[in-house]
């Protein structure tokens, strides 16, 4: 859906964009997914992820991702914690390290903090806010930190079986990146979804399949100068529905 996720009350799938909307979870929920970054096979990037909603002391996330080859390898660790001051409101905080493994010149590593709000006035509108890298951590010899990245987005239900999300992102020096995002129901389980972003100029299209015990989805992303990539996750969720 565009790499849109700000303002979407999504739990699981979508609190790396937001950490806040991890309090809007119902159910426990792990995810892996696996894609190969810009069609290149050379670049395989793993993901999982677990979702945890608690009552009365919020909603934790745990996730663990891995980019790259022997050569040269990326890892990342995130813990995530959202809480509700209001009942339509959730707060949340993501702490993430990231370590860099270089064949021949050694490693690196540097601790990042995101920060995020979302709100929900209403059960078919909701709206985030949310800065990754909130405190512009720096990396060993260089000049400067790596860039905070600031967003902005509305996730909205016009009509049952409908989502459409909408995101402004902007980095450092860099021009807002405007993102789109629709998904739709076609039958009771099955989605299908279409995504646009503006920079770089790319879509996505998408579908995925709900069961009593998760789901399964698939995206394929374009680039305008890169190759396609292709992405894959199954998730698996259990336990009675509850709010934190």
């Amino acid at each position: 859906m565009g790499e849109t996720g700000t303002g979407e009350a999504d739990g699981t799938d979508s609190w790396y964009d937001n950490p806040a909307a991890l309090r809007f979870m119902q159910r426990r929920e792990v995810v892996l997914s696996q894609t190969q970054l810009l069609g290149d096979s050379s670049l395989p990037f793993g993901a999982v992820a677990a979702g945890i909603p608690t009552f009365g002391r919020g909603a934790f996330g745990f996730s663990l991702t891995q980019f790259g080859n022997s050569f040269y390898r990326e890892r990342e660790i995130v813990v995530a914690h959202a809480f509700a001051p209001a009942p339509s409101m959730a707060v949340g905080a993501a702490v993430t390290g990231s370590f860099l493994d270089v064949a021949r010149y050694g490693g690196a590593s540097v601790w990042s903090v995101d920060a995020g709000v979302l709100a929900r006035p209403n059960p078919y509108v909701s709206l985030g806010f949310a800065v990754k890298r909130l405190n512009n951590p720096g990396l060993p010899g260089a000049r400067e930190g790596l860039p905070s990245i600031t967003r902005a987005g509305i996730a909205l239900t016009p009509l049952r079986r409908t989502a459409v999300t909408v995101d402004l992102v902007k980095s450092r020096e860099r021009p807002f990146d405007n993102r789109f995002g629709c998904e739709a129901a076609l039958a009771a389980g099955f989605f299908l979804r279409v995504g646009v972003e503006s920079r770089p100029a790319r879509y996505s299209l998408g579908m995925g399949v709900r069961s009593s015990f998760g789901r399964i989805d698939y995206a394929f992303l374009t680039h305008p100068f890169l190759g396609d990539q292709h992405h894959v996750s199954l998730s698996f969720d259990w336990g009675n529905p509850r709010f934190p």
